[in-house]
């Protein structure tokens, strides 16, 4: 099974792996084939990556999955401590980024420059009915 958790606590999970998680607080969800048993849940918020996910999507995170171009990635940023939920693009000659995949956001593309790290792959979503 695989936690639900919040955004404070992905940006402090690759530190500690397992935030302290109070068992009969926490939504646990069936975790996916093939994904690692450090696997958590976060709660889709904000626009960036619509359409493909909308607020509201459970997104299922494998901190021990490889950040590869294409991938959907948390990744925290240094500066902040806050988790954002991105595209990972790697590009020869323009290094690598995080890409929002909503057409309408305004600066859609954030250079990686030192300035965030890589907590985990998206390796499955659920939507909510």
């Amino acid at each position: 099974m695989c936690p639900e958790i919040s955004w404070v606590q992905a940006g402090q999970w690759a530190e500690v792996c397992h935030v302290e998680l109070d068992p009969e607080s926490v939504n646990w969800y069936p975790r996916p084939p093939s994904a690692s048993e450090q696997t958590f849940v976060l709660r889709v918020v904000g626009e960036s990556m619509i359409p493909e996910y909308s607020p509201g999507t459970l997104i299922y995170v494998d901190p021990e999955k490889s950040a590869e171009t294409g991938k959907d990635v948390i990744a925290v940023m240094t500066d902040t401590g806050e988790a954002t939920f991105k595209r990972f693009i790697e590009e020869p000659g323009a290094g690598k980024m995080l890409k929002a995949l909503n057409p309408a956001w305004k600066d859609p593309y954030l250079p990686i420059n030192g300035n965030c790290r890589v907590i985990g792959v998206v390796v499955a979503d659920m939507r909510m009915r």
